[in-house]
């Protein structure tokens, strides 16, 4: 089952706005930022959204998602493949074929042996990737060390594969369409190959490594457009790994920089905005912020309780507590997912609460609150939460029990620790809604220790409706409506109370024509799509 969580998040629109018209004006040079903390340029390794944002238009994999704006961002495409595969045996075997005259980045043809050998090179790899394809059968570190995988078929005449599965997954297409599936040339060593970059297959290849410092991406003349991967504008884009905001707003506002992929402090990006030194463009995370509720524990084990937290909470206040940057949120699932329905089911009503409270019959019980010292607003959102606490007839202690980030998760996490509420958050992994509801409240999944489950839900009817849902092999607009019809379900009986959902902002040089801004809901900020302003100069 899905196993991932996104070292750092991405920024996508939370809009449905349909994908803006393509716009081909071709200049010399884009200058993009990144943050520290990139890991690898290796599509079997890479990890963290710095690389990500780069290597997506670099090395393609059978499936993929839109160059769009919006919610359509989420969709999976064909990519390198002919068309959406052919599923069949329950959601059991996946059949494709590869695109006709494939070649990466050297000449070379692409071939649908390589996707098998990506695949087994993951498992060499000790890739973070290979437990997206542990439902292959034959799969695991022992098998691709004796060889190929059993469960992967291909024939390189009629450039077909056929994957196996040992069960139905309804997350199986998204790992066909992450940069782990990207076909590699055989016998590319099983080492991080940053240094020594693969060939490519998407419209950019990688020319020059500084590592860590910076990479440069220039055109793969072995690329042809497709309706899904469209042609770009920037001939090559210089990519530059800055330590920190500070330097990446002087940057941008010096015109030394075109697009930076760095947090910035939004009272700075503001400031440098009205003096027309840059452009913003804001968005959605696809994360959620949310106190959990110890379902396990008293008084939480009650639902009129769990309920009375969620009355109890002005999420307005929440959001001004992060500084105004969030939308106010009761949702599990964040809005820029398809799957995504709004639902008010508990506006602010301290009254409501304190008589859900007293019907319990809990009133006065102790209650210690929980928060980790970062980001620096969640003790103040857990001090928020002591104060409706109290307002509602519980009695918390006053003061919140912080620990380290590095601690706080495992610790809320330990069963034994019998954490009773406090602050969390969730950042996808993969657009898909399985990503939440699976390791957020599926009890079947819960263990003793270094739980994500920190409500330690386990209800029967919930755990049924999961496991349901992760066998349907597509995401439909039924499929999708059915998600959004469990996150409501899900809310009535309380496990968490979900507040706000964060908001970021894209930062670009003044030169850059934002009509040609595109945003995918997991990568970001599309390079390929962004063009100069007419009459701007071509770095």
């Amino acid at each position: 089952m899905l196993a991932l969580t996104l070292v750092a998040g991405c920024g996508g629109s939370g809009s449905s706005a349909k994908a803006p018209k393509i716009v081909l004006r071709s200049f010399p040079t884009l200058h993009v930022e990144v943050n520290t903390g990139v890991d690898s340029l290796d599509p079997g390794l890479s990890y963290t959204s710095g690389c990500w944002q780069s290597l997506w238009n670099v090395y393609l994999s059978p499936y993929g998602y839109q160059h769009v704006n919006g919610r359509a961002s989420s969709q999976i495409v064909p990519v390198l493949a002919e068309a959406m595969p052919d599923i069949s045996k329950g959601g059991r075997i996946y059949t494709f074929r590869l695109r006709d005259g494939l070649s990466y980045s050297d000449g070379s043809l692409v071939q649908a042996a390589d996707f098998a050998y990506a695949i087994r090179r993951l498992y060499l790899l000790d890739s973070v990737g290979a437990p997206l394809f542990d439902d292959v059968v034959g799969s695991g570190v022992a098998e691709a060390r004796r060889g190929l995988i059993s469960g992967i078929e291909t024939n390189d005449f009629t450039r077909s594969i056929t994957v196996r599965l040992k069960r139905p997954s309804s997350t199986f297409i998204d790992a066909l369409a992450s940069l782990f599936a990207a076909p590699v040339p055989p016998g590319t060593p099983s080492r991080d190959q940053t240094l020594e970059p693969i060939p490519s297959t998407g419209p950019y290849k990688i020319s020059e490594v500084r590592w860590p410092k910076a990479f440069t991406l220039v055109r793969n003349r072995y690329f042809e457009p497709t309706e899904t991967v469209p042609a770009t504008n920037p001939d090559r884009i210089i990519v530059d790994v800055v330590d920190g905001g500070k330097v990446a707003l002087e940057q941008l506002a010096a015109g030394d920089a075109d697009y930076a992929a760095v947090p910035i402090a939004p009272a700075s990006l503001e400031q440098a905005k009205r003096k027309s030194r840059l452009q913003l463009r804001a968005y959605t995370d696809a994360s959620t912020q949310y106190f959990f509720m110890n379902t396990t524990q008293r008084p939480f084990n009650d639902v009129r309780v769990r309920q009375a937290v969620n009355y109890a909470l002005d999420r307005r206040q929440l959001v001004e507590i992060f500084g105004g940057q969030a939308v106010a949120s009761e949702n599990i699932l964040p809005p820029p997912y398809p799957s995504y329905t709004r639902h008010d089911l508990y506006p602010y009503n301290l009254a409501k609460a304190r008589a859900l409270v007293q019907q319990a019959k809990v009133g006065g019980t102790r209650i210690t609150v929980f928060a980790p010292t970062q980001p620096v607003q969640a003790r103040a959102a857990a001090l928020y939460l002591v104060r409706q606490l109290r307002a509602i007839g519980l009695k918390p202690r006053s003061a919140v029990t912080l620990l380290p980030p590095a601690h706080y998760w495992t610790t809320v996490g330990n069963r034994s620790t019998r954490a009773q509420i406090g602050y969390s958050l969730w950042t996808q992994s993969i657009p898909n809604p399985l990503a939440w509801f699976e390791p957020l409240l599926d009890g079947g999944e819960t263990k003793a220790l270094a739980n994500t489950n920190y409500s330690f839900a386990n209800s029967a009817d919930l755990n049924v409706a999961i496991n349901r849902l992760a066998r349907d092999p597509e995401l439909t607009p039924d499929v999708n409506a059915q998600w959004a019809a469990l996150d409501r379900r899900t809310m009535r009986w309380a496990p968490l109370a979900p507040f706000l959902n964060p908001r970021s902002f894209d930062a670009f040089s003044t030169r850059i024509d934002l009509r040609c801004y595109v945003s995918n809901t997991l990568y970001g900020v599309d390079y390929g799509r962004l063009c100069l302003k007419r009459g701007s100069a071509a770095g």
